[in-house]
């Protein structure tokens, strides 16, 4: 099933980040380059100088995350488990076609645990013309998940351009859908997709679900792309954030960081590596916002967010884990910029979140899936 784009219903130096340079637009000031983002840089600097200052270096974050998840195997089986997962139009960071890996993944990756319930794929695609053949990528997997798990999957795809969308994935009774146009950022079209569970036909802790994919080259504009979504939830939803029961989850790839992840000396490369390549400053603006840290009057997306704050579940399963540039994170450059957030009312049913670095995930896409597992308890 497609979701149409117009809001209808039915992403030579040592430097990690040189590898961008040339998709990213170039300024060749540094003091323009800090005067166009100095109100960012000053709302993330001001409300994080006081934040975590642990030396907690998680180089093992990933065995941390996984042997969590093996202690408490049963109990997460009898859950419900989902999944957000960037997967570069179907290519790994080198390049290699990778659809058939992807699959595997989504299937016999997951012998010993349970299947996703559901999916969320940014930088996917229904049907593309290349070298002298038609490739549907989702159609293959649709076709394979139903095969190999014996019920019927499918697909809810929502594009953002020609080349690419985002695209939820599950077996589960689907009520409706809905895809909202995001403003459009020096990073191109984006959109929101909403899906909500018919919750009749089916048994799930969580009834609404969004998936998003930001703009990856300006803060500013994920703030207000966010501030838009926001909108369209409580549209779509038909109720308001202060609901006390409401009940959803966020996911997808928001391109944006949350200082509190990283260690300070870790957080302080990461801003040399960007200032090197001009690229936009490491800021933790949107993240701080969205996870009640700062509140700031100034900006539209607080009047929006109308709550205290929304959940981010890996956070709460990883309270102690830091980044530190020698551990993986959900994506190549070592940084946390993928998400699954959710309600408050939902944040009680947080089993485990992980972030799989352990299913050779780094050979399927330039970044790697969030998972959480949530439990029917209320």
């Amino acid at each position: 099933m497609s979701q149409q784009q117009n809001n209808t219903t039915t992403n030579s130096n040592n430097s990690p980040y040189a590898a961008f340079a040339s998709n990213t637009p170039r300024n060749n000031n540094p003091n323009n380059f800090r005067k166009k983002h100095k109100f960012f840089l000053k709302v993330s600097n001001e409300n994080n100088s006081s934040s975590t200052s642990s030396s907690n270096q998680a180089s093992s974050s990933s065995d941390d995350q996984n042997n969590s998840l093996e202690n408490n195997q049963q109990q997460l089986i009898d859950g419900f488990k989902c999944c957000t997962y960037n997967i570069h139009v179907f290519k790994s960071g080198n390049g290699q076609t990778t659809l058939d890996k992807l699959i595997d993944y989504l299937t016999v990756g997951q012998i010993g645990s349970k299947p996703f319930d559901i999916i969320g794929l940014n930088e996917a695609f229904e049907s593309k013309y290349r070298r002298g053949q038609i490739l549907t990528p989702l159609n293959e997997i649709q076709k394979s998940l139903t095969k190999y798990y014996g019920t019927e999957y499918k697909c809810y795809y929502a594009p953002t351009c020609k080349t690419m969308g985002n695209c939820f994935i599950t077996a589960l009774p689907v009520k409706k859908t809905q895809t909202w146009r995001l403003a459009k950022g020096p990073g191109g079209v984006r959109n929101v997709l909403g899906l909500q569970l018919d919750l009749e036909k089916c048994k799930s802790p969580v009834e609404y679900f969004f998936l998003t994919h930001l703009d990856f080259i300006n803060e500013e504009w994920r703030v207000k792309q966010f501030s838009q979504i926001l909108e369209f939830m409580e549209k779509f939803m038909r109720q308001s954030f202060n609901t006390k029961d409401n009940n959803f989850v966020m996911m997808g790839d928001f391109n944006a960081m949350y200082k509190n992840d990283y260690t300070q000396e870790f957080w302080d490369q990461i801003q040399m590596d960007r200032m090197q390549e001009q690229w936009e400053p490491a800021v933790s603006t949107l993240m701080d916002i969205l996870l009640g840290d700062i509140k700031d009057e100034r900006l539209p997306i607080q009047k929006n967010l109308k709550c205290e704050k929304l959940y981010d579940t890996w956070r709460m399963c990883n309270k102690e884990l830091q980044f530190n540039g020698r551990n993986l994170s959900s994506s190549r450059l070592k940084t946390r910029i993928d998400y699954i957030l959710c309600s408050k009312s939902l944040s009680k049913n947080v089993l485990h979140s992980c972030i799989d670095t352990k299913s050779k995930t780094t050979s399927i896409s330039d970044h790697n899936p969030v998972i959480t597992h949530f439990s029917f308890l209320a």
